[in-house]
């Protein structure tokens, strides 16, 4: 791991903005709001990484394709949220205002800890260390007010708990991490904000394919708006389309 203050205060800061708070926001929010208005709440990064990367980088400015790209993948993840969800929005300002509103300043500090990340690669710190670096600066962080609810007290969870937990820990959290950083560091922070598009695809497709779940015609609908934004914000579908027409 590297050393020196001016590493670890990085990693306190990214650690503050891209787990410790932003988890606590939604973990918070979704007490009084369903898991369908969050994940629409949650596809927002994409487009608060657009604004953030354009106002504090200059090689990741905004461009209509991005925006647009970036609306076509929020109606995507509304589309398959489906129509409760769609009402929950529709019922505007009530009860659940402040914990909308948590959710969103969220994912607004999952796109500021995005964009802060792609310092590393100058500091010459790998995706690995980095990784380590946020998720040991958040835990950090958090331990005090975990302990402040001692869980000694607690009954022991059983081993369906800790093979979830193992499960969320290993597959859901440290290998991600580690290939979200590679992917900042390649290809930019708005490009690996846009993974939050693929979260409720691919949750879909294993709930179809593994669990035997319905696949509703919202799905496909949502499927293909993401995948319609997402060849937006790449180019390369459209640019080839016009060289085979030249």
């Amino acid at each position: 791991m590297p050393r020196g203050w001016p590493v670890w205060r990085a990693f306190a800061i990214i650690g503050f903005l891209g787990n410790a708070l932003p988890f606590v926001l939604f973990a918070w929010g979704q007490q009084s709001i369903d898991s369908g208005l969050a994940s629409i709440l949650n596809a927002t990064t994409p487009l608060w990484g657009v604004v953030v990367a354009h106002l504090f980088t200059r090689d990741e400015r905004a461009t209509p394709a991005k925006i647009v790209g970036v609306l076509f993948g929020v109606a995507g993840v509304i589309a398959m949220s489906g129509s409760d969800a769609l009402k929950e929005i529709g019922s505007g300002l009530g009860g659940n205002t402040i914990a909308q509103a948590a959710c969103l300043i969220g994912t607004l500090c999952y796109a500021l800890a995005g964009v802060y990340a792609r310092r590393f690669s100058a500091m010459g710190i790998n995706p690995l260390s980095a990784s380590i670096g946020q998720l040991g600066g958040a835990a950090i962080m958090l331990v005090p007010f975990s302990l402040a609810e001692a869980p000694w007290a607690l009954p022991a969870p059983d081993a369906a708990v800790i093979w979830a937990t193992a499960g969320m820990i290993i597959l859901a959290t440290a290998i991600p991490y580690v290939l979200y950083f590679r992917l900042i560091e390649r290809a930019g922070a708005n490009n690996a904000f846009l993974c939050t598009f693929l979260i409720p695809v691919v949750a879909i497709l294993l709930g179809v394919f593994g669990l035997g779940e319905h696949m509703e015609l919202r799905y496909l609908t949502g499927m293909m708006l993401i995948a319609l934004g997402l060849a937006a914000i790449d180019g390369r579908v459209f640019s080839i389309g016009k060289k085979r027409v030249v």
